[in-house]
């Protein structure tokens, strides 16, 4: 009989033993599973906020690890694209004052005006020509202008 007590509480011992081990494996494994998708939550909401220059850490290369670098590869592209926009955007706005510098410093008169004869732009010169002040008539047709000159 002593025997058998020894016996089974060594297989109690075992089994507790065996219990705290699969649940050590599944916080374990839990938490290596959740750890990406947590980044991933973190930098969905980054992008969310604007910030396209997030990038997650790849730990694996299963499903998780192949979405995350998808994650980290489209993050960059935005963020390259956005530069490029913002670049783009200075570029024309140099651009754009460089030639309203010419314009104000040319003594012959300039009048641009859009697909629809619609007044665009003029340099103070067209005003001088004309004797009159062209900003008031930005955005008129050509017809309009022409009845208000004297």
């Amino acid at each position: 009989r002593s025997t058998q007590g020894v016996s089974s509480a060594a297989s109690d011992v075992y089994k507790r033993q065996t219990l705290l081990i699969a649940l050590w494996a599944a916080i374990y494994l839990a938490r290596r599973l959740v750890a990406p998708l947590r980044d991933l939550a973190e930098g969905t909401q980054a992008v969310a906020q604007g910030d396209y220059r997030k990038q997650l850490p790849v730990n694996s290369a299963d499903e998780l690890g192949v979405l995350v670098d998808s994650f980290n590869r489209m993050t960059r592209e935005i963020s390259i694209a956005q530069n490029d926009v913002r670049n783009s955007q200075l570029a024309a706005e140099s651009q754009r004052a460089y030639l309203e510098t010419v314009l104000e410093h040319l003594s012959s008169g300039v009048m641009s005006f859009d697909t629809q004869a619609r007044l665009h732009t003029h340099n103070t010169a067209a005003e001088r020509i004309l004797g009159d002040s062209l900003s008031l008539h930005v955005g008129s047709s050509v017809e309009d202008i022409s009845y208000s000159l004297p």
